[in-house]
């Protein structure tokens, strides 16, 4: 329903159904309401607490209460399948839906684990998948066991469980196995992570040697500090090595993080256009100032599509991070798994409507002067 049809039913009726919330403030079930009215009235489900909770209730809340179109079912539940890890039956399970409706919507990655693993194993009895005698070097693993990416496209299909806690848009910790490859960030070297979400980047550091600083407007982890980073970067001048930003790529998931508004404190999947990039500079400065001369900073970023307008982010991010003194030193590729965009029916869409479908995010690499 448009919300100027949700405006007039109002008029006539007034506000029958409520807007559902998490503690938080994030909306579980009622986006077209609040569009409508941002002063819809709203009631919070104090058990509803984590990331998982939201998504399972807003499923169950849209899809068995009312008809609602196929792509919605789909993104709610790849961003369940992205939160979780869930395989198909895992989920059935979990969310109280027979497998045989499940499976027609659940993202096509997901493979019950039993049966790829009984798949990996008559693979291998076969004999097929077999690596060569002789591996290739993008192949060979290093002293550690981890398959480091040697080229500007990164493609890490699955993220290693013994890295970070499930967290929205989580970062593969081979991203950041990899980063430490490529900076040639040396033992008890200093590692920030202003953004640092699940923790993904303090468990890839403390497995290498190396000290890691990690900050978040909401933790969840006691070995992330509460901060705000658009207020700055609480560590010292110049004794980083290397900083690495996962930001929200601004309202690419919204409402999956924290509040809207928490005091005083700024959600970046939140605010406005406008507001986004001047706290992305506020960083860059920050980012220029903790960093020792030679210092590198990643910032992983992705275009957005907002009411058919492109808004290229990792453009405008990195025009600010070079106004701000930083040289560009790479930019690659990562590509994506598990997102909405790769279920069937966006695959159908993009083909009848002649769309492009995000394939990957970028890793803009800088490094500071002298």
């Amino acid at each position: 329903m448009k919300s100027e049809e949700i405006r007039e039913s109002e008029k006539k009726v007034g506000q029958l159904y409520p807007i559902l919330t998490d503690l938080k403030g994030n909306i579980i079930d009622g986006f077209h309401r609040r569009a409508a009215n941002p002063q819809w009235r709203k009631i919070k489900l104090g058990w509803v607490k984590t990331p998982t909770d939201l998504l399972k209730i807003r499923l169950h809340s849209n899809w068995m209460r009312r008809n609602i179109d196929r792509a919605e079912i789909e993104k709610i539940l790849s961003e369940l399948y992205e939160e979780t890890g869930w395989d198909t039956k895992q989920a059935a399970k979990k969310l109280g839906i027979s497998y045989d409706t499940l499976v027609d919507y659940y993202p096509k990655g997901a493979k019950d684990q039993k049966k790829a693993k009984a798949g990996r194993k008559r693979k291998k009895k076969r004999g097929v998948g077999r690596a060569p005698t002789q591996p290739s070097e993008s192949q060979k693993k290093d002293a550690e066991g981890f398959n480091p990416e040697i080229t500007t496209l990164w493609d890490f299909p699955q993220c290693d469980p013994k890295y970070g806690k499930v967290y929205p848009g989580r970062m593969p910790g081979q991203v950041v196995e990899n980063l430490l490859r490529f900076c040639k960030i040396e033992k008890r070297e200093l590692v920030v992570d202003p953004l640092a979400g699940g923790g993904t980047t303090i468990d890839v550091c403390n497995a290498k040697g190396v000290r890691c600083s990690a900050f978040d407007l909401a933790p969840i982890r006691e070995d992330i500090k509460h901060n705000d980073i658009s207020l700055g970067i609480p560590v010292e001048n110049k004794t980083a090595n290397l900083v690495i930003l996962d930001p929200p790529y601004w309202r690419a998931k919204e409402g999956r993080y924290s509040a809207q508004k928490k005091g005083k404190e700024v959600d970046l999947a939140h605010v406005p256009l406008e507001t986004f990039y001047n706290i992305m500079a506020k960083t860059a400065d920050e980012c220029l100032r903790i960093l020792k001369p030679s210092g590198v900073v990643a910032l992983l970023m992705a275009p957005e599509n907002k009411k058919g307008k492109f808004i290229d982010l990792t453009f405008e991010c990195y025009k600010i991070f070079e106004k701000a003194g930083f040289r560009p030193k790479e930019r690659i590729g990562l590509v994506y798994h598990g997102a909405a965009s790769q279920t069937g029916v966006w695959r159908y869409r993009a083909k009848k409507y002649r769309f492009l479908l995000r394939g990957f995010r970028d890793l803009l690499v800088f490094e500071k002067h002298g």
